[in-house]
């Protein structure tokens, strides 16, 4: 599944021609489902009908020839829920939802609140476990509880923490475990996930389906300077940089993201050169 970016026009209004082009651009690398507005697709940055006119020029473009998510977490229950419910009807086949952060809920209040999402939606749900980006770390034991909900499918992990998906894989073999960092997913493949969320397939898409398949070393490492590359600053500066750089739709990150710092564009231009 690829993490879309959202690229924008120099006026900084959502390029819906450039949206529509990395898309074909992915369908035409085969991979098996799109997710919008996430992290990488800035979603957080985007208004409401921004947002809604996302999903729809991803709709037009996919016409069910492969599955299409939207992230809809927030930092409040309320939000999600409205969120979640634009999106189902928008049409999209299933959400991704980041734990609450900010407010910084118990394990209680994780549960209550994924609880309640998934009641207001007939929607499958993957829950986005990202501690770095929420303030929040899950536990296994928490997870056994949601993973009781029925339309609660599956987690995407960006831990960085092998041991805990590890752990996860053992206690719940039933349910869908993404690697959610590209530089984790060989390792997290070779344990058990079903797949990987990626970043790096808005350029590579072919190359992170033949990774998937494949479960290739050798293709790993041949990727590894890539997927180190596009951590170097806040996600989507680099891989914007790259696309930018690639001549493919991108446009700048909205403020407080910033364009990528001087000192890595050297980097990119010689990492590139070794991918063209």
């Amino acid at each position: 599944m690829t993490a879309l970016i959202t690229p924008f026009r120099d006026d900084g209004v959502v390029d819906e021609g450039g949206l529509r082009q990395n898309i074909r651009f992915q369908l035409e690398g085969g991979v098996d489902a799109l997710l919008a507005l996430g992290s990488t697709g800035e979603g957080e940055a985007l208004g409401a009908c921004e947002r809604l006119s996302v999903i729809q020029v991803a709709k037009e473009e996919t016409q069910g020839k492969v599955a299409l998510w939207a992230h809809t977490g927030d930092s409040t229950t309320e939000r999600t829920i409205k969120k979640t419910k634009e999106a189902e009807a928008a049409g999209v086949d299933g959400v991704l939802i980041i734990t609450p952060y900010h407010c910084l809920p118990t394990q209680e209040g994780v549960v209550a609140h994924f609880r309640d999402v998934a009641q207001s939606t007939k929607l499958p749900i993957i829950i986005y476990h990202h501690p770095k980006r929420s303030s929040t770390s899950l536990e296994v034991s928490t997870l056994q509880r949601l993973s009781q909900i029925d339309n609660i499918v599956g987690v995407k992990d960006a831990s960085g923490d092998v041991g805990f998906v590890a752990r996860l894989l053992w206690a719940l073999p039933d349910l869908d475990i993404f690697a959610g960092d590209d530089l984790l997913s060989l390792p997290l493949l070779s344990i058990g996930a079903k797949g990987v969320i990626s970043v790096m397939s808005n350029v590579m898409p072919q190359k992170m389906c033949e990774l998937v398949s494949s479960r290739e070393k050798a293709l790993y490492y041949e990727l590894l300077p890539f997927f180190q590359f596009s951590q170097c600053e806040s996600n989507p500066i680099p891989i914007k940089a790259m696309m930018h750089s690639l001549n493919m739709p991108s446009g700048r990150c909205r403020l407080p993201l910033t364009p990528l710092s001087r000192q890595y564009r050297e980097q990119m231009h010689t990492l590139l050169l070794s991918y063209v």
